[in-house]
């Protein structure tokens, strides 16, 4: 909010306040001049970018491994083994599935 407040302060009006899983929302020119200065006076205001979810940065294949075999030791048979991206490719139909805990 204080990014969007700060860049409408210098010199772009119309830029809104976030919406959750909007973002800035539509209709703003992200390679205007006066954007572009805007946001470099209110850089230090400026919200982090959301996180990656890559699942192939924290988990090693090993663990992975573990994970499915873990997951079928406790009450999901079908759980399958990682793809070859990194990924568990679940097939059946989630509703079917016991639950997971936390």
């Amino acid at each position: 909010m204080a990014f969007a407040q700060c860049v409408r302060e210098n010199g772009v009006p119309d830029f809104r306040d976030p919406e959750p899983g909007k973002g800035m929302g539509e209709g703003i020119d992200l390679n205007s001049p006066a954007l572009t200065k805007a946001a470099e006076a209110c850089e230090e205001l400026m919200p982090a970018p959301p996180p990656q979810n890559d699942p192939g940065a924290t988990w090693s294949t090993a663990d992975k491994l573990k994970y499915a075999a873990c997951m079928r030791d406790n009450g999901v048979p079908s759980f399958p083994d990682p793809d070859a991206g990194g990924g568990f490719k679940l097939d059946d139909d989630p509703r079917e599935r016991p639950p997971m805990r936390p």
